[in-house]
């Protein structure tokens, strides 16, 4: 079993410690706390620091989550025997196809609640037999090294606190490929989230990112100017939309 680092922005140390740094699901993890209190960089930017300092050859799982998300079971035993190739997180959203319309749905299962605690519920969908997704939720990204460097992934650090792991996944999605899956996992957010003007800033900033594609996110939100139907059209010559819809694949074809 390769090792697992885990990587959070902290500046709330006692919620790290409550739900990381004390976790007895973390055993055997090598954590990689970063005080981000004085210098308040953008949290992709501190991501790419790791990134950028990984050795050549270094085989090990990149486990990226936020301050207040806290497993509660073990990640050695759930990452035991994946999917390299392949990029993770606990929940995630995905465009799919209806009769007609496109849909969206959220796709993995967690317990969510205030930072006191209050307001526990459980938030996602079931992904049944396919787990694949768009994009996996800022709270925790897994993606292992030697994906990384085979294609030099990294986080755009224009995005800051939102968008981040959404536009990963993306980006590994139209430049190389690369698949995003939900990974069933037992684990809590602690946070009820609040949507302000930098989300809806950078939503903005990845519609103009992605005139020609379209993808969802746990969040509630599609980001990208274009048709949904361009990505399945642009990958592999994959047909998704002619058992639906053919006359209008014929047209969108001849729009790309």
């Amino acid at each position: 079993m390769d090792k697992i680092i885990v990587i959070s922005v902290v500046r709330d140390w006692a919620m790290y410690e409550k739900c990381i740094g004390n976790n007895f699901t973390m055993i055997g993890t090598q954590l990689m706390p970063i005080d981000n209190r004085e210098s308040n960089d953008r949290i992709p930017v501190c991501y790419n620091r790791v990134l950028d300092d990984l050795q050549a050859g270094h085989q090990c799982w990149l486990m990226f989550c936020h301050e207040d998300f806290e497993m509660q079971e073990r990640i050695s035993e759930i990452l035991a025997g994946v999917d390299k190739s392949i990029i993770y997180g606990p929940i995630g959203g995905e465009l799919y196809p209806g009769r007609i319309l496109w849909k969206a749905r959220v796709k993995g299962f967690e317990e969510q609640c205030a930072k006191d605690g209050s307001n526990l519920r459980v938030v996602g969908g079931d992904p049944g037999n396919n787990r694949t997704v768009d994009t996996v939720d800022c709270q925790c990204l897994i993606v292992h090294s030697s994906l990384v460097e085979k294609y030099h992934l990294r986080f755009d650090e224009q995005l800051s606190f939102d968008f981040y792991t959404e536009d990963f996944s993306a980006n590994a999605f139209i430049r190389h490929g690369i698949k995003t899956e939900v990974l069933p996992m037992k684990c809590r957010h602690w946070s009820d989230g609040s949507i302000q003007k930098r989300f809806f800033d950078q939503k903005a900033y990845l519609d103009q990112k992605y005139p020609k594609w379209e993808f969802f996110g746990s969040a509630g939100y599609t980001f990208g100017k274009g048709r949904s139907v361009f990505r399945r059209l642009q990958i592999n010559g994959r047909r998704i939309v002619s058992k639906h819809c053919p006359w209008l694949e014929r047209v969108i074809m001849k729009m790309i």
